[in-house]
């Protein structure tokens, strides 16, 4: 989630070789996401596969490999994974979040305000999560704290 690929590689391996690993599938969705961090989208595809193919009751398989699919500009793809991901729970404001984005890139707007707003509801009006523009809509008091802390931020640094 920081865009530490390689750290996240060693870290992964190093779980995959565990005596007592007990689920295989969303290290290789954790490991293919990370490979397509690096920029390894074929291997990242089979991984994220794999992981679905071993366990589809893990929604998080199919959110990790929304992502690399995200990456790989199968944007329709990718939505078909955040679905199957809501089907398993509806409630996963990082589905949401997902989805959001994924409108967003594809400029669809509207379908974007309704994600990101579900989101803003589950994830308890967590506002980092929302893009300010879309913030700005959802909840403009939380919007002006926002500008008001980066405004903080950037006069601390002065």
């Amino acid at each position: 989630d920081y865009g530490q690929g390689e750290l996240a590689l060693k870290q992964i391996e190093r779980a995959l070789r565990a005596k007592n690993q007990n689920d295989v599938a969303e290290c290789l969705a954790i490991r293919g996401r990370a490979k397509a961090i690096l920029g390894d989208y074929d291997g990242a595809l089979a991984d994220v596969n794999s992981a679905v193919d071993k366990d589809s009751s893990n929604l998080y398989n199919f959110l990790n490999r929304a992502d690399v699919r995200r990456m790989r500009g199968e944007k329709e793809l990718a939505l078909e994974d955040v679905e199957r991901a809501l089907n398993i729970d509806d409630k996963n404001f990082i589905a949401y979040k997902l989805r959001g984005d994924i409108f967003d890139e594809q400029g669809k707007s509207s379908e974007a305000a309704i994600s990101y707003r579900k989101c803003y509801e589950l994830s308890k009006k967590n506002p980092d999560l929302i893009p300010i523009n879309y913030l700005e809509k959802i909840d403009p008091a939380a919007a002006e704290k926002v500008h008001k802390a980066k405004e903080k931020k950037t006069d601390d640094k002065d």
